[in-house]
């Protein structure tokens, strides 16, 4: 068990490497248009929602969609590169600087409380352990108002038997900036059945631009959930789901509850249990 702990804390390390040494191109490759995808998590979390708290927030790609309907976001990343990146997109946009704090997601306190709080594309899986996601899920409950609701994006996957993800357009894609274009492949690599961590690896290739031709090659450790587990996780922490939604490909998900067995990408509603 030590051993195994050991080789996803590795893991986890090697997997900083996309967002500190590849976080100009995490940044190119991951802003597409999130308007329709904010106007929909502010409906879910409530019209009165004035702060929201963003465990994983990255580069802040979500963050220019709510500064610009009058909602303030709280960042929180082990990244320092990644928090970088979302303080100079509010700046190169004149928009207002929002608090970005480098904190372990499973371990943070910012001594105050919000509306609502975001965890988008299945930035859940890297807590590694169910110890890990139970203290990040009592962090998060901790941080939020009385009735405030925290919308987890997590793929909930059929485990036993285990299958990789298909090779589609979903984890391949290209963008490009003022002369720079990149290119992505996101793939499974194996499955450990015990500790439930996929080793997943990200590739991006430089297309064009000054670094045109450079490769970076990152593994990334993604604790997998079935439906069951990530039921009894919830039963154990301090909430409660109320509701879930398919993946949203047009940006408004669907409400599907209870989900399926086999759920990718999609959104769950949790709600703090009453004392």
């Amino acid at each position: 068990m030590r051993a195994r702990i050991s080789r996803v804390m590795r893991l986890a390390r090697a997997g900083l490497a996309l967002y500190r040494d590849g976080a100009f191109y995490y940044d190119l490759l991951f802003s597409w248009d999130v308007q329709p995808e904010v106007d929909w998590l502010l409906e879910r979390m409530g019209r009165r929602v004035r702060t929201v708290l963003e465990p994983a927030c990255g580069s802040g790609r979500i963050f220019p969609g709510f500064a610009k309907r009058g909602v303030e976001v709280v960042g929180v990343d082990i990244s320092a590169d990644m928090l970088r990146r979302a303080r100079k997109r509010m700046r190169d946009m004149g928009l207002p600087a929002f608090e970005t704090v480098r904190a372990d997601m499973a371990d943070f306190e910012l001594r105050r409380s919000f509306d609502g709080a975001v965890c988008p594309i299945n930035s859940f899986g890297y807590l590694a352990t169910r110890e890990a996601a139970l203290s990040h899920l009592a962090c998060v409950a901790r941080h939020l108002k009385p009735g405030a609701r925290y919308l987890v994006q997590l793929d909930l996957r059929n485990l036993m038997p285990y299958r990789r993800y298909a090779r589609t357009a979903a984890n391949r894609w290209e963008s490009g900036n003022a002369g720079v274009r990149a290119r992505i492949a996101w793939d499974a690599l194996s499955f450990d059945p015990g500790s439930r961590i996929e080793t997943q690896v990200s590739t991006i290739e430089v297309l064009s631009g000054p670094e045109k031709g450079r490769r970076l090659r990152t593994t990334h450790p993604m604790r997998l959930w079935s439906r069951e587990e990530w039921a009894n996780l919830l039963a154990d922490s301090p909430f409660r789901e109320t509701a879930a939604y398919d993946g949203g490909r047009d940006g408004r998900p669907r409400m599907d509850f209870p989900l399926p067995a086999e759920a990718l990408l999609a959104w769950h509603e949790l709600r703090l249990r009453r004392p």
